[in-house]
């Protein structure tokens, strides 16, 4: 059981820094929301990605913790007590969260001990600066999910005529969010494997997520990962070597 102490939101200025007791570094604006974990008060029912994140990564979410993505902040009702959350994402409707624009995260060097980005980075333009950026920031372990939209039940859609999710498309009217990708699990695996490569990260686990028809059969249907996969998740820990440089793209 946990209870959620949230301190107001804060605009941060130029190395304006959190309350000392969080002890986070900020250069750069963005309003943020930090949530201290404590024990008592009741769980918020989890969407499927943070019911899989929680069951499959939980001794990982420990310490200063940064949530890329956070949507209702509702993740952080369920991190083990002790954990220092950070929820960022865009917008500032509802509850918000927390917001942050521009290329770079409003975070010093190895600000926070864990970076979450769960279904971020095909929402992106830049995918390969933005993991700059959790790299730069996190000192010691990144969890990724990316999703394949070359999966079965995608590609029906395709045949039928139809958009793969809302995500896609080009609707009358400018959309709030889009994805900027359109990905394999093979594509997505080999941009893991070279960000990690280039950033001196080592993937320590990876782990396919399948729809309920293909979990029933999940070693056969690792025999095509492309058809079958729906999401994938990494964990990528630091290792000693120096990050190599970044081509000039």
């Amino acid at each position: 059981m946990i209870e959620v102490i949230v301190a107001p939101r804060i605009l941060v200025r130029q190395h304006e820094t959190y309350p000392g007791e969080v002890g986070f570094g900020f250069h750069g604006p963005a309003v943020l929301q930090c949530i201290r974990v404590t024990a008592g008060h009741q769980l918020h029912i989890l969407n499927p990605r943070q019911r899989e994140l929680l069951e499959h990564f939980q001794p990982y979410l420990r310490g200063r913790i940064l949530d890329i993505g956070c949507r209702d902040l509702n993740l952080a009702r369920h991190l083990p007590s002790g954990c220092v959350y950070v929820g960022m994402d865009t917008g500032s409707g509802g509850t918000v969260r927390a917001t942050g624009e521009g290329p770079f995260l409003p975070f010093k060097d190895r600000a926070v001990d864990v970076t979450l980005a769960i279904a971020v980075l095909e929402h992106v333009d830049d995918p390969y600066r933005l993991f700059g950026e959790l790299a730069r920031i996190t000192r010691r372990t990144i969890l990724i999910n990316l999703p394949n939209l070359y999966e079965l039940s995608y590609r029906i859609r395709y045949l039928l005529g139809l958009s793969p999710n809302g995500k896609y498309g080009l609707p009358p009217d400018p959309p709030a969010d889009r994805h900027k990708w359109l990905l394999s699990h093979t594509e997505a695996a080999r941009f893991v494997q070279a960000a990690a490569d280039r950033h001196a990260l080592t993937i320590t686990r990876s782990f396919p997520s399948f729809r309920r028809y293909f979990r029933l059969f999940e070693r056969l249907s690792l025999r095509w990962p492309n058809a079958t996969v729906w999401e994938s998740w990494w964990v990528l820990e630091r290792s000693s070597a120096k990050p190599k440089p970044i081509p000039i793209r």
